[in-house]
């Protein structure tokens, strides 16, 4: 038997794409990290998404990017890019 929070949440599409957005957010600030020797931007403080699309991310150093996943060229796979 299912506890009936959990169906009112999985049902609920607004909380849905909060949690979707969420993990999107974790997974470019664990990309963007692991990419630099030394991490100074902090934690994660706020995130968006720009006119064209792009989740934005800014830091708790005050500096903010914009993350999209391209596609991969001649079979390569997706890939995140930042700037």
């Amino acid at each position: 038997m299912f506890d009936g929070e959990i169906i009112a949440v999985a049902n609920d599409s607004g909380q849905a794409d909060r949690l979707a957005t969420e993990s999107a957010v974790k997974e470019c600030y664990e990309q963007h990290k692991a990419a630099w020797e030394s991490w100074d931007k902090g934690e994660p403080v706020d995130h968006w998404v720009d006119e064209n699309g792009a989740l934005c991310i800014r830091y708790e150093n005050g500096e903010w990017f914009h993350y999209k996943m391209c596609p991969g060229m001649l079979g390569q796979a997706l890939f995140l890019s930042w700037w």
